[in-house]
């Protein structure tokens, strides 16, 4: 717990870096899930295809003045991935990656060096991961686990003999604990202010009077105290069990538009395993039914 509010928001972007489908959400229907992303941390959601000229101009990301993201007439952002604009505070993010990308290839200009895209975009991706393993997945998992994982590598997931893809466990069950750290306001600048709904409206150019402070969301300096994310716990924020600024699917067995519902009819759509049925192939005693009867609301 008490960890910063921003994390919830990195960890949408490395979501967005390690996997993407484009699967509808269907109920009843059991489908094949494909990934359209490459699972490693190589900021594909950031660079996109080599040669695109809709993201580059001398070797920098095209950037709009008015501190945001590069736009076309209609306000839709030109990035790899368009989920890096579903809401203000990720879209800044973005953009954070992109300014720091046009920074260094000022910096290694003066310094002559040879193919500097190439050589930035390395750096940049290096910073990245860097700040996974060091800063990110401490603050989000036993830190005996993760330095056995480290010493040891995995006990139970074997990348080279998945293909090197993400597991489905992953991608639609375990990482989405971000959406239970989601708060139900976030300090964005002083003493502004914005609620879920409101995140999700700052997009497609429409952007607040106030640059967003970073302050606010990270441990940027040992002067400031950012604002915490909501603990990793079984309740959802407010605005997120009746989501208003996306499409309810049709059929959905809810008068309203609920994450946490949705997450779990995901889960049933792509035939993810119950946690007793992990246990049981991990060699460890699953929960007894009895015990979780005693929770079930």
């Amino acid at each position: 717990y008490n960890i910063p509010a921003g994390y919830t928001f990195f960890g949408q972007f490395v979501a967005h870096d390690l996997s993407f489908n484009l699967d509808k959400f269907i109920i009843d229907k059991n489908i094949n899930s494909n990934n359209y992303r490459t699972p490693h941390f190589d900021l594909d959601n950031l660079y996109g295809p080599k040669d695109n000229k809709y993201l580059y101009s001398n070797n920098k990301f095209i950037i709009n003045k008015k501190h945001d993201l590069n736009r076309n007439k209609d306000g839709i952002a030109i990035i790899p991935d368009s989920r890096n604009d579903e809401n203000y505070i990720v879209s800044q993010l973005h953009l954070l990656f992109q300014l720091f990308h046009n920074k260094l290839v000022n910096k290694y200009k003066k310094e002559n060096v040879e193919n500097v895209f190439e050589y930035v975009k390395k750096e940049v991706t290096f910073y990245y991961q860097w700040i996974i393993v060091n800063d990110f997945l401490p603050k989000l998992i036993d830190n005996s686990i993760l330095d056995s994982i480290f010493k040891y590598g995995t006990k139970f997931f074997d990348s080279k003999k998945s293909n090197n893809c993400i597991p489905i466990e992953f991608s639609v069950a375990a990482f989405r604990y971000g959406h239970f750290t989601v708060r139900d306001e976030y300090l964005i600048s002083n003493d502004y202010k914005m609620n879920q709904n409101d995140i999700h409206k700052f997009t497609k150019g429409c952007l607040p009077n106030l640059i967003i402070d970073w302050n606010n969301f990270f441990h940027v300096t040992d002067t400031t105290v950012p604002q915490p994310s909501k603990s990793i716990d079984t309740n959802i924020s407010k605005n997120l069990q009746n989501m208003v600024h996306i499409n309810t699917p049709k059929d959905f067995p809810y008068n309203k538009n609920n994450l946490l519902l949705r997450n779990l009819l995901r889960s049933q759509q792509q035939c993810i395993a119950s946690g007793q049925d992990i246990a049981k192939l991990m060699g460890l005693n699953p929960i007894p039914i009895e015990l979780l009867r005693k929770y079930d609301i």
